[in-house]
């Protein structure tokens, strides 16, 4: 395996070199001098996005770790709503990614209608889908727990929080929808200030309201996207009424 990477490595270098002969491209060197500040940028961007990131997967760590420490059918309640969670992300993840290439296409282009009608088309129909996710929770959520547990004491414990995840949809639907409108116009430091601020908060909400116990976390973890929604909408809107967002 090893030789076989190396060997295609080794393969792929010879038919670059052979093509930027061919076409006479600049060296490297050149383009890269040239190049310097685009890379800058892209490599800040990672950078807030990794940091953002960490973020993210702080909380969730903290959810299993935390839901340990309430007992084994409490933490087996909370792995199985994961699973209402990951299906939101599911549908949601497709209408961030759009919104990344469209945003990115009219920013690129200076275009603020397009940027408008990809706006407006995208929470529409990314609304819609999250009241059909709500109402399919609230109606089949049970049965939904049903198929993936058969345990009673996880099937009851699951039960017992299902009321958050209901609430979840309408709430995360922004956080996911203004994150790929931020990726799409390389704004990662905005992100990620917005990303500490909802992180801070998840960790102050669960320390309050402790006496909760899983509760708490999953108001805490509500709270969480609700926080990263609130802080990019207030910069998309700031940024949007003082012409910057397409600056």
């Amino acid at each position: 395996s090893v030789i076989a990477d190396y060997a295609g490595l080794t393969s792929g270098l010879i038919c670059v070199y052979r093509i930027w002969m061919k076409r006479q491209l600049p060296s490297p060197l050149e383009l890269l001098k040239k190049t310097s500040q685009g890379l800058s940028r892209f490599v800040k961007l990672n950078r807030d996005i990794f940091l953002r990131s960490l973020c993210l997967q702080a909380t969730f760590t903290f959810m299993t770790f935390q839901g340990a420490s309430f007992g084994d059918d409490v933490v087996a309640a909370n792995a199985v709503l994961m699973s209402f969670l990951m299906i939101i992300s599911y549908g949601m993840d497709g209408f961030a990614y759009a919104m990344e290439a469209m945003v990115g296409k009219a920013i690129g282009a200076k275009d603020k209608e397009e940027l408008n009608q990809s706006l407006i088309g995208t929470f529409f129909w990314s609304f819609n889908i999250c009241l059909v996710l709500t109402i399919a929770f609230a109606i089949a959520g049970s049965s939904l727990i049903n198929m993936i547990t058969t345990i009673p004491e996880v099937k009851s414990q699951a039960e017992v929080y299902l009321p958050w995840l209901i609430a979840m949809p309408l709430v995360s639907m922004w956080c996911f929808l203004l994150d790929g409108i931020f990726v799409g116009a390389t704004k990662g430091k905005d992100m990620r200030n917005s990303m500490f601020v909802a992180t801070c908060s998840f960790f102050a909400i669960f320390y309050l309201a402790s006496g909760l116990e899983n509760h708490a976390l999953w108001l805490a973890m509500l709270s969480f996207m609700a926080m990263r929604g609130i802080g990019l909408g207030v910069l998309f809107i700031s940024q949007w009424k003082k012409g910057e967002f397409l600056a």
